[in-house]
């Protein structure tokens, strides 16, 4: 613990960090996402992507795929804004994403990632933090807690949607999986243009995960959304699926196109379908 409030006031007492802001800014994510050539190495060397181009359409379900390591999360933070590549742009409706207002740029977008938050607040205040203009409106938070799979977790604890989280603090300790779910209804608590969830399921089991898959579904049928995963079992609802391998997007269509034209895909699938059966046959 003392490590913990070293860290928490090493964090307060910190500078401010201060964006560039712009004047270009779109109104609303109507037209395209477009990566052109986008590469990105870390500061240590290592070389995450490679010369990556594609487009997402407005409206598109987007699945991002491939074995841990692909590049997956490190794309997806480029687009937030977290990173800028090394070379090659994003373009948002035709503005470089370099020139957006971050601020305003990530207001139109809702990401879960698998490394999420686990805060020592109510549960109320853990969904609502996502939109802090509705963390008084429970039946906004309930709805999202529901989207999220966690409404009837929170319904069985002491206090409901007022309990406290955290047994450091006093509070209600939740499993791996409750977490996530918990997580899950944060990203839902946003209305936004893009909705991300990045590895979703890591820690649910097949039935919660499937569960999953089938709200995220009904949910983003008007949406653009990505969702990234190396777990391929519930993918095929994507209109796209973007395959990556060694920083490479080695690649892209359909569920049925790529089992059928696919190397990668077919693979990875066919492997984790052999995996199941084994799982359901005991051995």
């Amino acid at each position: 613990m003392p490590l913990f409030f070293e860290k928490l006031r090493q964090f307060l007492l910190a500078a401010p960090l201060h964006e560039k802001v712009t004047s270009k800014s779109p109104t609303l994510l109507n037209k395209e996402i477009i990566f052109e050539n986008v590469s990105f190495t870390y500061p240590d060397g290592r070389v995450a992507l490679k010369n990556i181009s594609f487009t997402i359409h407005v409206g598109e379900r987007i699945a991002l795929v491939g074995e841990n390591g692909a590049g997956k999360t490190t794309l997806i933070k480029l687009l937030l804004g977290l990173h800028k590549p090394t070379s090659g742009c994003i373009f948002v409706d035709g503005i470089s994403i370099n020139e957006l207002d971050k601020s305003l740029w990530r207001k139109k977008i809702s990401a879960i990632f698998q490394d999420f938050g686990q805060y020592h607040f109510t549960v109320k205040e853990n969904i609502g933090i996502a939109n802090i203009e509705l963390l008084q409106k429970e039946g906004q938070i309930k709805k999202a807690a529901s989207r999220g799979g966690f409404a009837e977790i929170a319904e069985s604890l002491p206090q409901s949607f007022d309990t406290v989280l955290g047994k450091e603090l006093g509070g209600t300790n939740l499993s791996g999986g409750e977490w996530q779910k918990l997580a899950l209804s944060r990203a839902f608590m946003r209305d936004a243009d893009l909705l991300i969830l990045d590895e979703p399921t890591a820690s649910l089991d097949p039935q919660s995960e499937y569960e999953l898959f089938e709200r995220f579904s009904e949910m983003t049928k008007e949406k653009t959304s990505i969702l990234i995963t190396h777990r391929l079992g519930s993918v095929s609802m994507a209109d796209r699926i973007l395959v990556m391998k060694d920083g490479l997007l080695v690649e892209e269509g359909d569920h049925e196109y790529l089992y059928k034209e696919g190397q990668e895909y077919k693979k990875l699938f066919s492997m984790q379908a052999k995996r199941y059966q084994f799982q359901e046959s005991g051995v």
